[in-house]
């Protein structure tokens, strides 16, 4: 079987078991149809004209599907740096996360992201200012933020507020905002109409049983150091892995890491369907493999 692995799993291939189980538990980026539209478009929208009313995206898809891993990968695209020999940091990319639905919290969340100091008695208003000045200083080309079902944690009030302070923060630096979330966070969009009007959903769905998501198996097995080849890909073995994880992207890894590390502490090195029964995977806490698809 050709095992075609990528070139830093060929490297690991002679080191030793500890080596290789934690480069499979690290994180490990593999491509796949739906990801790289949706890089495409981040990309697009990076290249944008400056204008009034820039386009916005609200990036959709189930918990521990590959949202969060999809936007750190196209943050090591565009790391910041922070220029110490220029007059402010360079932030290609603006990444934070939403941790509360507080207006005056989420610009601070913003302005650390951007490496500035923020005065604890600031006010809301003042917060607000610091934070157009700053993003007019560095002119990021994208704010992407993630975890914004977050919204929904507080008051119907508080959701309002941050959502309006979202749309304001884009018309006035003129700086496309990407939303990432739940489906959750489409019914928080959803309650204001012109934010649901500019914050056009981008769906990144839970896989289906089928060619695509052995495609993506075969994928996965390149990045794993076994001195064997699985198959993963066959059809088998891609319907057990997929039964068990119900096509949710971080579940499905979980499992194959599981199995790849097990194969590799009983040295069998490769993963069959005694790997995936015996590896001790346990499903998340917000995922359970018995619901229905």
């Amino acid at each position: 079987m050709d095992r075609n692995l990528d070139p830093k799993a060929e490297k690991l291939l002679g080191e030793a078991n500890d080596v290789r189980i934690a480069h499979i538990r690290g994180d490990r980026w593999v491509t796949y149809p739906a990801a790289k539209r949706i890089l495409d478009e981040l990309e697009e929208l990076m290249n944008w004209p400056t204008k009034t009313r820039p386009p916005c995206r609200l990036i959709v898809s189930e918990s521990n599907n590959g949202k969060s891993s999809l936007i750190e990968h196209f943050g090591r695209r565009h790391p910041p740096d922070q220029n110490l020999s220029g007059a402010s940091v360079k932030v290609p990319v603006l990444i934070a996360e939403v941790t509360s639905p507080n207006e005056k919290a989420m610009y601070r969340t913003l302005l650390e992201a951007l490496f500035e100091k923020v005065d604890p008695k600031d006010t809301t208003e003042e917060r607000r200012e610091q934070l157009y000045a700053v993003l007019r200083r560095i002119q990021p080309k994208l704010i992407l933020l993630d975890e914004s079902n977050d919204f929904l944690a507080g008051s119907r009030l508080k959701l309002l507020e941050c959502l309006v302070a979202l749309k304001h923060i884009s018309t006035k630096t003129k700086i496309p905002i990407v939303a990432v979330g739940t489906p959750e966070a489409k019914r928080a969009f959803a309650s204001d109409p012109q934010l649901e009007n500019r914050f056009v959903p981008i769906e990144l769905p839970r896989w289906k049983s089928g060619p695509e998501f052995q495609g993506l198996l075969k994928s996965i097995e390149k990045t794993l150091p076994l001195r064997h080849a699985s198959g993963l890909h066959d059809k088998m073995i891609a319907d057990v892995i997929f039964h068990r994880t119900r096509g949710i992207l971080g579940e499905a890894c979980a499992l194959v890491e599981a199995a790849a590390t097990y194969a590799i502490r009983t040295a069998t090195e490769k993963i069959t369907l005694v790997e995936l029964e015996k590896c001790n995977y346990r499903v998340s806490s917000k995922f359970d493999s018995r619901r229905s698809a």
